[in-house]
């Protein structure tokens, strides 16, 4: 029987716990404090469009996903604080302008 056992891997250890639950309030603070701006730069136009007002729009519109990618992240990170599965290469960021930094070089590496 003990030959058995030996045919068999034994179990992996579990993977070790990464992140900072301490974190994850914070995060989740900061992104539904963001949900006031993502409204305010979503809204729509209401002025006679021109060419001018229609560039501004646009950038308003990029403005707003911008904002709720920065949003997403922030729970997202604080779901992985939380749970422990946090990515190594994001478990040191602790600022907004951190994870903001870090969210526009992975935008342009697309």
């Amino acid at each position: 029987m003990s030959a058995q056992l030996l045919l068999f891997d034994p179990p992996a250890p579990p993977p070790a716990r990464r992140g900072n639950p301490e974190l994850a309030p914070r995060f989740r603070k900061w992104s539904l404090a963001l949900q006031d701006k993502v409204d305010h730069l979503g809204r729509p136009m209401t002025q006679n469009p021109t060419p001018k007002r229609n560039r501004e729009y646009q950038s308003r519109l990029i403005d707003c996903r911008n904002v709720e990618r920065l949003q997403a992240a922030l729970w997202a990170l604080a779901e992985g604080h939380e749970k422990g599965t946090v990515a190594p290469e994001l478990e040191a960021l602790r600022t907004k302008d951190e994870i903001e930094g870090r969210l526009l070089l992975l935008h342009r590496g697309r």
